[in-house]
């Protein structure tokens, strides 16, 4: 039986270095992010499964971030980044089954969102060859900001208005309006709205709890703010100085 094109094709890119088999197949896929109006990504920015990602409306991602998408199907976002959110330089995404941004997020430098890990069930066989998981997800709520080289690690949930201290460790999901940092990161404060200001966790009362807004109220607060002029200038270092 003779061997169709596309098998001999197939051995042909096989046998090339790997550099020009992800060049070719880069060319071959002609797969793009989706990108929302007025939407920004550095030209330096990795993106492995760009057919899976989106990017929000004025949204920002900076220098030397990397965005991989580990599993790919169907027509599932796998990176999801909400509107107006800047994304510091070197961030690194992997994502399991999903992760999602909503809008007005601010990431500082060197932040890690590890949402799949390679399987070490069989540790006879090489790790670079047992795949990666698929099942975890991290959302990262309205407005919440993660300081300098903070980690989020296997299925979290940090709520709308969360502020994630420069170093911490996030494994376990934090409450909407939270103060959190450390190796696990705790929550150290909560917002009152009636008192206008963050305060211990220990002084934080369920009339305070229940005076918070959900997500969708504080999203239509925030928007009143109006238009929202992001820092492109902090996105790279080839955007000049002053």
């Amino acid at each position: 039986m003779k061997m169709s094109l596309h098998r001999l094709a197939r051995m042909f890119l096989g046998i090339l270095p790997l550099r020009w088999q992800c060049r070719i197949a880069s060319v071959r896929s002609r797969s793009s992010p989706k990108l929302s109006r007025s939407a920004f990504v550095h030209h330096s920015v990795q993106m492995l499964g760009k057919a899976f990602i989106r990017i929000g409306t004025n949204s920002v991602i900076s220098q030397d971030c990397w965005l991989n998408v580990n599993h790919r199907q169907g027509d599932r976002l796998a990176i999801d980044i909400g509107s107006h959110c800047f994304i510091g330089r070197r961030n690194f995404f992997s994502s399991g089954r999903k992760i999602r941004f909503a809008d007005y997020v601010l990431t500082a430098n060197d932040c890690q969102f590890l949402g799949s890990t390679h399987i070490v069930d069989n540790p006879m066989r090489p790790i670079i060859t047992t795949g990666t998981s698929d099942h975890d997800v991290i959302e990262v709520g309205v407005n919440a900001f993660i300081g300098a080289g903070v980690r989020v690690v296997g299925t979290v949930r940090i709520g709308h208005g969360c502020v994630v201290g420069a170093g911490s460790l996030v494994t376990r999901d934090l409450p909407a309006f939270s103060q959190a940092h450390g190796s696990p990161a705790t929550v150290r404060k909560r917002y009152s709205i009636s008192r206008g200001c963050w305060v211990p966790i220990g002084e934080f009362t369920a009339e305070d709890e229940a005076a918070l807004p959900n997500a969708q109220d504080y999203l239509t607060t925030l928007r009143t703010a109006g238009p929202i002029h992001m820092p492109y200038i902090a996105s790279g270092s080839d955007m000049g100085n002053c």
